[in-house]
């Protein structure tokens, strides 16, 4: 046996006593079963019957779709990789939505949550949007939770107090104005107003 051809042919391990060369299970010739589903074993002869169904048309189809056929098919990992990033992308465009529209009910002052999530100003606001409609109809992860809603908000208050911060340490001087009522449960509500000018000996105040 050549060296080339020995390299071509080479058995996947040599202590194996029958090689199955499963190259192609699509085409079936006479006189090639040996090289397709039962398996070599006649190594006397091996250079010349290896020499012989190389040149046949089965193992040149086969070759061929070999190379061929990594080329046309997508990758499986390719494939769940496409399709777990283009599942993140739509998440994240959903949360934002959510996220605007907690925005808009928290700036006006309006109750985000009925007796349900179904009844909540978020799930109205949100059903002239097919995509969000499909997300809230999901059983799991919708972000519409009170637990979840008032975290979002919690973080949306913390981020609004630093950048208040920030304009007034950049300011430099600040005042604190301070009122206090009772509510109709007799509990006592405190209003903290932070009051500060601007370059422009503009007063600014901001309600905390």
């Amino acid at each position: 046996m050549t060296i080339s051809l020995m390299k071509k042919w080479r058995p996947l391990s040599a202590i194996v006593h029958l090689s199955t060369l499963l190259i192609n299970r699509f085409e079936w010739e006479v006189g090639q079963t040996s090289f397709i589903s039962t398996g070599f074993s006649n190594w006397k002869d091996a250079t010349s019957k290896f020499r012989k169904h190389q040149d046949s048309d089965c193992h040149k189809e086969a070759v061929e779709r070999s190379v061929k056929l990594p080329r046309e098919t997508k990758d499986i990992g390719e494939v769940l990789s496409a399709a777990h990033t283009e599942e993140k992308a739509f998440n994240r465009q959903q949360l934002l939505t959510i996220l605007r529209n907690i925005r808009v009910l928290a700036r006006q002052g309006l109750p985000i949550r009925g007796h349900d999530n179904e009844q909540s100003k978020l799930s109205t606001n949100c059903e002239s949007d097919p995509s969000i409609l499909k997300w809230l109809k999901k059983k799991q992860d919708k972000f519409i939770s009170a637990d979840t809603q008032n975290e979002i908000l919690q973080v949306m208050a913390l981020r609004i107090l630093r950048d208040v911060a920030a304009y007034i340490r950049e300011d430099g001087y600040f005042s604190i104005m301070l009122d206090e009522t009772t509510d109709q449960f007799n509990r006592e509500q405190v209003v903290i107003v932070l009051r500060h000018v601007v370059s422009e000996l503009n007063v600014h105040e901001k309600f905390i």
